[in-house]
């Protein structure tokens, strides 16, 4: 069989198609196959975005936790405050005042003043539990906080429990703390050692 030119066109042409086409073909493969990945990520992101009602419930969980800071931190405040003004401090008379006045007090029992003295917040003479509250009284509000003061003084029972009870209804800012009784200078009368958390 006698092929004619267009049989010969068509022989030449048609391998060289095929061959073009599988060329495309498998170079476009893999461009294809990443487009297809990509927009997987992009279905599985639009699946995975927080809804715009989430957001508006996110923002206002953000809102009522700062709401919530700031009214811990105006209570954090009050309470620095109050202790300060317990301890005698922010505007109120210094310790060396307060102790002057609770030594006016317990003379006016007829308790004699022996001592009058600041005591170190790790001195042995405070128990752990009250040298923790002096050094967490001194960390918190600095070297005007409230400290302890041993008053060391004379008299007898009726004295001292009058001036405690005075003590106890004055406006002084001054909590005993520890009161200690060992024999005094006369028969009648007992040495007192009392604490004073101020």
């Amino acid at each position: 069989m006698k092929l004619t030119d267009r049989d010969k066109q068509l022989v030449i042409w048609l391998p060289a198609l095929v061959v073009i086409i599988g060329y495309f073909w498998l170079m476009a493969s893999a461009p294809h196959a990443r487009i297809k990945r990509l927009e997987q990520q992009i279905s599985r992101a639009v699946e995975k975005a927080p809804r715009p009602l989430d957001l508006a419930g996110a923002e206002a969980n953000i809102i009522q936790l700062k709401r919530d800071l700031v009214a811990s931190e105006a209570d954090a405040a009050k309470m620095k405050a109050n202790l300060a003004n317990l301890a005698g401090v922010s505007g109120n008379p210094i310790q060396a005042n307060v102790a002057e006045k609770v030594a006016a007090l317990l003379s006016q029992h007829h308790l004699v003043l022996v001592e009058e003295i600041p005591v170190a917040a790790q001195s042995a003479t405070l128990p752990a539990a009250l040298q923790r509250l002096a050094a967490q009284s001194q960390k918190s509000l600095g070297a005007s906080g409230a400290g302890f003061w041993q008053v060391k003084l004379t008299g007898n029972y009726a004295d001292m429990a009058d001036a405690l009870d005075d003590l106890a209804s004055s406006e002084l800012r001054a909590i005993p703390a520890i009161l200690n009784m060992a024999e005094g200078p006369q028969p009648a009368t007992k040495l007192w050692t009392l604490v004073l958390w101020m």
